[in-house]
């Protein structure tokens, strides 16, 4: 097997995204897990750590208040030194907002984290990887290496 500098970052980009759509989720947030895992393997940094160095916020009140999802991604990427972007790069990371259900039979409007892919971005969520395009509220990009 090819160590991950070996090979090119479009190619880990792809094996990632494989990997991330074979396997169910196993963790309460699973959009966070997603991105957090393509930064460790893309940058060999710990965003988990970046995020929780402030405490904790469940992942319930993020999607449910932008402006409160918003300052803290940017604070990880500031962190992590992770450079604002246009989203349009295959491996940028980005804050959209997407529709949830709302646990009463509607639907509302919720944060979610995806990974840029192909001219889509792709979210995790509990039933899977969802793909699709999608307007973002702010994009960072996650140089390889």
């Amino acid at each position: 097997m090819l160590h991950q500098d070996q090979i090119s970052a479009a190619e880990l980009l792809k094996n990632y995204l494989g990997s991330a759509t074979r396997e169910a989720p196993n963790v309460d947030d699973p959009c966070f897990e997603f991105v957090v895992g393509w930064i460790a393997l893309a940058r060999g940094q710990d965003a988990r750590a970046a995020y929780l160095a402030d405490g904790y916020i469940s992942p319930l009140r993020l999607q449910l208040d932008r402006e409160l999802f918003l300052t803290r991604a940017q604070m990880i990427a500031d962190r992590l030194g992770l450079p604002q972007s246009d989203g349009a790069a295959d491996g940028d990371v980005g804050l959209l907002d997407v529709l949830s259900p709302d646990g009463n039979g509607g639907i509302r409007i919720a944060g979610a984290m995806a990974i840029k892919s192909r001219g889509l971005w792709f979210a995790r969520t509990k039933r899977g990887v969802l793909a699709g395009p999608s307007p973002f509220i702010r994009a960072w990009s996650v140089p390889h290496g």
